[in-house]
C-alpha cells in the first residue's frame, strides 16, 4: 500500500505546510495598473524547501551522466562544424524523436538507439574534409550522449500542467465563487484569502506513478474551483497549494527521473502584494528533491 497521508485535519495540516511550502521571491515594489503582474526572483525558490506529498520520497540509484563538451570543445564544434550545423540540428531532433518512441515501447537500449539514429544522419554530411568530418562526428556524439541521458519525457507534460494550473489560479483570483470551505460544504471561509482552497496532490504518492486518474480525483473543491483536471496516464504528480492566510499560491509538479536519483520538482505561483495585486512568478523553477 502506498504511504498516503490521511485527511485528518486538513486546515491545520495546510497551516503547518505554510511554513515549509516553496516561498516565491517576488518583487516587493508595488506597481500600478493591471491586477496581474510578473515578478523577478522566482529562480531563487529553487533553493527553498518544499513540502513533499509524502514522508517517504522514492529514490533509486543514479546512473552516472556521460561527460559533456568542455568549453574548448564547444568552441571547436561551433567553428569547425559550422558548414554542417543545420544537419547536426536535425540529427539532434531525430535523436529525441527516436528516444521518445523507444521509451514508449519500453526499449531497454532506448538511449543507444537514439544516438545511433542521430549519428546515421551525419554520415551523408557534405562540405567538410574527411578529417574534419570525423572530428565533428566525435564532438557531436559526445554532446548528444549527455543530451539524451538528461532528457526527461515527463518534464514537458509536467510543465504544461503547471502552466494551465497557474493560468486557472490567476483567472479565479479574488472571485467570490472561488471561496470554499475545506470541509466540503462549499460555503465561504473568511480567512481562505483570494485563492481557491488547496487539497492533496494527484496522485497522493509519487510511488503511484505512472498514474491513471479518474473523475473522482478532480471532483473536490480544489480542482472544481480551478476547473482543472487531466486525462490519460500521468507520469507526474500535480499539486496546488494555497496556505490559509498566506495570500499566495503555488502549482507544483513532481516526477521520477528515468536515470534514477531523487525526484525532480517544478513549481510556479504567485503572491498578493500590499496593494492587492497578484504578482506571478516569471518562470517555472526546477530542483531536485531531497
Amino acid at each position: 500500500m502506498p504511504n498516503v497521508r490521511r485527511p485528518r485535519d486538513r486546515v491545520s495540516s495546510r497551516r503547518m505546510r505554510a511554513h515549509v511550502i516553496i516561498t516565491l521571491v517576488l518583487l516587493t515594489g508595488a506597481c500600478g495598473g493591471s491586477s496581474q503582474k510578473k515578478a523577478d526572483g522566482a529562480e531563487d525558490a529553487a533553493e527553498q524547501g518544499s513540502a513533499a506529498a509524502e514522508e517517504d520520497i522514492p529514490v533509486t540509484p543514479l546512473k552516472p551522466a556521460p561527460p559533456g563538451l568542455s568549453a574548448s570543445e564547444q568552441k571547436e564544434l561551433a567553428a569547425l562544424c559550422n558548414p554542417i550545423e543545420p544537419l547536426m540540428y536535425d540529427a539532434g531532433k531525430q535523436a529525441i524523436t527516436t528516444l521518445e518512441a523507444e521509451l514508449a515501447k519500453g526499449s531497454a537500449d532506448a538511449d543507444k538507439k537514439a544516438l545511433d539514429a542521430a549519428l546515421a544522419m551525419l554520415k551523408d554530411a557534405k562540405g567538410l574534409g574527411a578529417d574534419d568530418q570525423k572530428r565533428c562526428g566525435e564532438l557531436f556524439e559526445k554532446q548528444q550522449k549527455l543530451r539524451i541521458h538528461e532528457y526527461e519525457p515527463a518534464e514537458g507534460a509536467a510543465r504544461a500542467a503547471i502552466k494551465s494550473c497557474v493560468e486557472r489560479a490567476a483567472a479565479t483570483f479574488g472571485k467570490q465563487s472561488a471561496d470554499y470551505d475545506m470541509g466540503g460544504s462549499g460555503e465561504a471561509v473568511a480567512d481562505q484569502g483570494p485563492f481557491c482552497p488547496d487539497d492533496f496532490p494527484v496522485p497522493q504518492s509519487l510511488k503511484q506513478l505512472p498514474y491513471k486518474s479518474t473523475s473522482e480525483d478532480w471532483s473536490n473543491n480544489t480542482w472544481r474551483c480551478l476547473s482543472f483536471g487531466l486525462r490519460g496516464e500521468q507520469a507526474f504528480q500535480i499539486e496546488y497549494s494555497a496556505p490559509v492566510g498566506a495570500n499566495e499560491f503555488n502549482c507544483i509538479a513532481r516526477y521520477l527521473p528515468r536515470q534514477g536519483g531523487a525526484p525532480f520538482e517544478l513549481a510556479q505561483g504567485g503572491k498578493v502584494n500590499p496593494q492587492g495585486e497578484l504578482l506571478l512568478a516569471k518562470k517555472i523553477v526546477k530542483r531536485r528533491m531531497k
